[in-house]
């Protein structure tokens, strides 16, 4: 299992999710670095062995100018692989991504105007592209009416017919909140999917990485417990060394 970083950006800084709430996101306090600008804390994740990034523009999710500067930075001086949820809606914003040169572009329900829109980006771009199911409270999250009222199965389906190689799960609720991910969901999930699953929202530390490698998750996004030190690169070397 790979366990990938999360950057949460908002007017050109770092922020800290909490609860999917995006009005009240801050700068990020972290042990990790003093700053929250978004090179300092990439450098920061550098240092632990990650060799993916997550990057949420919190900004062009919700309608504004994107960052895409930051993104491009990062892309330009990271080694990384950078996948980015920007709150795409049309081609012409998968493409103005794919330009920065990031490695995949994030196709979230809570942005996606339709489940055919899905179906035309990976038959355009492929592998570039990753699924995301967005829930609160494990319901689906959705700007389709249609997809909105599909079960987390049924939305996770849709990505899987329409070809994604991947599919990132995160519940906004458990966001920043450290309240550990939604084991049964996510084991439900990977039984019934043949694609595989990266569970984001809720990681508090070693054990719960342990126990999402246990269930048969293939990758977890993790950012709160990197800032606040409980999850340190000595603990998350078997993660790093070890194939999953």
């Amino acid at each position: 299992m790979h366990v990938i970083p999360v950057m949460d950006l908002k007017g050109g800084v770092v922020v800290h999710a909490r609860c999917g709430v995006r009005s009240e996101y801050a700068p990020i306090k972290s042990v990790l670095h003093p700053s929250s600008d978004p090179m300092s804390i990439m450098y920061a994740f550098k240092k632990f062995g990650f060799t993916e990034l997550y990057i949420a523009d919190i900004d062009a999710i919700e309608g504004r100018a994107p960052n895409l500067g930051a993104i491009r930075s990062i892309v330009r001086r990271s080694s990384m692989k950078i996948m980015v949820d920007a709150g795409v809606k049309d081609t012409k914003s998968v493409e103005t991504l794919l330009r920065a040169h990031v490695s995949s572009v994030i196709l979230a329900t809570e942005s996606i105007p339709s489940p055919s829109f899905v179906s035309d980006c990976v038959r355009l771009y492929g592998e570039k592209i990753v699924g995301s199911l967005d829930l609160r409270d494990e319901t689906v999250l959705a700007r389709s009416s249609e997809v909105s009222l599909m079960s987390p199965l049924e939305a996770a389906k849709m990505f899987e017919d329409a070809g994604i190689r991947s599919l990132i799960v995160v519940d906004l609720s458990r966001v920043g909140t450290s309240s550990g991910p939604p084991i049964k969901l996510l084991k439900n999930l990977v039984s019934r999917l043949s694609i595989p699953i990266i569970a984001g929202g809720g990681v508090r530390n070693i054990e719960d990485l342990k126990l999402l490698r246990e269930i048969g998750v293939a990758g977890a996004l993790v950012a709160t417990a990197l800032h606040t030190g409980e999850i340190t690169p000595k603990k998350l070397q078997e993660f790093l060394t070890v194939p999953a």
